[in-house]
């Protein structure tokens, strides 16, 4: 879905850009907006299978017993109200805005500057027979990666924080092991 959203959001810049190719700046905008519409609408089925994954956790009394993810969907709207399907959304939607700016943006980059130097299509590119054919590849993990792992050491920690209620020891303990 964020792919199909990249790619409509993409082909609307290009026209407001009078068939011209899109700068880097707008792809990275483009990779943005798909990524927070993305994770946006993907928020409550990550909910209802959090939840349904930790409700074998909870003791017997307090265990909400979902029988599949439409029911907990229903449930956790009609019980807690439409707006609780997004409880902690936020850190999910900037993480997922940041990936894909990263990765969307810098793979339509190294297409484009492969299509134009070098003059090979996206599929040449991809399942093409010579090794520097896959440098766009290469490019496209470096700095999609790149751009993901600093929000990734921050959603650490905010784990870190909200798991370890601020017991030092254990903080370090777990720190330890993800480093």
């Amino acid at each position: 879905m964020v792919l199909m959203m990249f790619r409509i959001l993409t082909s609307k810049a290009i026209e407001a850009n009078e068939g011209k190719p899109l700068p880097l700046y707008q792809k990275a905008l483009c990779g943005l907006t798909a990524g927070a519409i993305g994770a946006t609408v993907g928020s409550p089925a990550d909910l209802a299978l959090i939840r349904m994954q930790a409700d074998a956790t909870l003791p017997a009394a307090q265990r909400r017993n979902y029988t599949n993810a439409f029911q907990a969907l229903y449930r956790i709207g009609a019980d807690e109200g439409v707006l609780a399907l997004w409880k902690g959304a936020g850190p999910t939607v900037v993480r997922a805005m940041a990936l894909n700016m990263g990765m969307l943006a810098s793979y339509d980059q190294s297409v484009e500057f492969f299509r134009d130097s070098v003059g090979l299509g996206e599929a040449a590119t991809v399942l093409g027979k010579k090794p520097y054919l896959y440098c766009h590849v290469i490019l496209f993990d470096f700095f999609g990666f790149s751009f993901i792992s600093y929000y990734r050491i921050y959603e650490t920690q905010i784990i870190l924080n909200v798991l370890c209620n601020n017991d030092i020891k254990v903080k370090l303990h777990l720190k330890a092991i993800v480093s």
